[in-house]
């Protein structure tokens, strides 16, 4: 059996984690989602995702572990948006910036037994000095020898810690475990 991973934005970091994933074929299912019908097309020819799914509610009704790759004034509404549709024990990582804003809508909105994390990747220094964004900027090394902060908010159970440092890791960085106040110091 599977486990099914949604990434929801497939830009440069969302289609950086389908690409990374693209080695564990056999442990996980990749379903990608973005607004822009375009991207989510490019991003499965391009092997980031292994199927695509235009209805964001239906793209995490199956999934295990969803990925937020999404700007920070979107990521409200989304978790609005599929917070009905999420299954019991799915965990939700988040990428964009302020982790502690996050962390407050996800307690608000997320239903008991559902589980946010946000994390703060960083990029292979190989990538540092490339310019550009979205899809064409994705690589499958991106995460590569970097670190990774994983901010769980207070009282989150263990297995769904374990399940996000599992997941850098398997991105090729290393986990780093953080609070989201001082994540978000640090990025400042």
């Amino acid at each position: 059996m599977t486990a099914q991973i949604t990434i929801i934005g497939l830009g440069q970091l969302g289609g950086s984690v389908g690409l990374a994933l693209a080695a564990h074929r056999e442990k996980f299912q990749r379903v990608g989602h973005d607004k822009n019908s375009d991207t989510a097309r490019a991003a499965q020819r391009a092997g980031a995702v292994d199927s695509i799914q235009f209805n964001l509610p239906a793209s995490v009704e199956q999934a295990d572990l969803v990925i937020l790759s999404l700007p920070l004034d979107e990521v409200r509404a989304t978790l609005e948006f599929i917070r009905e549709d999420l299954k019991e024990g799915a965990v939700v990582l988040d990428v964009s910036p302020a982790k502690r804003q996050g962390e407050t809508w996800a307690r608000e909105i997320l239903p008991a037994g559902r589980y946010y994390l946000g994390l703060v990747p960083a990029i292979n220094p190989i990538r540092l000095l490339e310019i550009g964004g979205g899809l064409d900027s994705a690589h499958d090394d991106l995460f590569q020898g970097a670190t990774c902060l994983v901010c769980p908010p207070s009282g989150m159970p263990e297995s769904a810690v374990r399940l996000a440092t599992d997941f850098v890791a398997l991105l090729g960085a290393t986990p780093i475990l953080s609070d989201s106040t001082e994540a978000d110091g640090l990025l400042a």
